[in-house]
């Protein structure tokens, strides 16, 4: 549950800057193939200040097709736990990545995931989750061990608000995939406790701030 689509000018302009990138500079974007923000990313943000915005998806037996040492600098936003080996693509990018370029992961620690509001009616999907989402300790484990240095971690988060009555309109409609997952008894417990939350004490909003964090190793 990621607000504002993504940001992706906003990305696109912090990759720029943090990782020094020029109109010349060659980026691969990885991302799952259902995933449209890479489109989004490229055409709204990156393309503007970087040529060479590629899209790739590492399925199968987790090898890019790209050669040694072709891009400037590897992002990865929101996509870090879809992949089936982290190891290998870790390796992967290292390889693809020219002498001194970086790969920046874009994720949600484990602390920002257990702020959310949300999850306090419905905290099975908490626990899947984070089931999901490698930690980030662990994540910068995996990119150290390949050979990365120099690795950095960056929390960002723009305040916002969710009305409760916004909670229960996501879950019954399975707008979020956080929720989509769960039981109907699940979903409809969390459901009738949004609902007591509103009777005693209105549908007020609940602060839910868009949080997430960006790891960045250079090679």
């Amino acid at each position: 549950m990621i607000g504002n689509a993504h940001r992706p000018k906003f990305w696109a302009e912090e990759l720029a800057w943090g990782t020094k990138l020029e109109k010349d500079s060659s980026v691969l974007v990885l991302s799952s193939e259902e995933d449209s923000y890479v489109a989004s990313f490229t055409k709204a943000g990156l393309a503007a200040l970087a040529s060479g915005a590629f899209e790739a998806f590492t399925g199968g037996d987790q090898h890019l097709p790209q050669a040694d040492g072709a891009f400037r600098s590897v992002f990865i936003p929101y996509a870090w736990h879809e992949f089936h080996d982290g190891s290998r693509v870790a390796v992967e990018c290292y390889r693809v990545l020219k002498k001194d370029g970086t790969i920046s992961i874009l994720s949600q620690s484990h602390e920002q995931l257990r702020g959310k509001p949300l999850f306090k009616f419905f905290p099975e999907a908490v626990t899947r989750q984070i089931s999901l989402y490698a930690s980030i300790p662990d994540l910068t484990a995996v990119i150290g061990k390949v050979g990365f240095k120099s690795i950095e971690t960056s929390n960002y988060s723009w305040s916002g608000n969710v009305k409760p009555s916004e909670y229960i309109d996501a879950a019954e409609r399975k707008l979020w995939p956080e929720l989509a997952v769960l039981t109907d008894e699940v979903r409809q417990r969390g459901i009738k406790e949004l609902r007591d939350y509103i009777a005693r004490r209105g549908d007020e909003p609940f602060r839910d701030d868009d949080a997430s964090t960006l790891v960045v190793g250079k090679k």
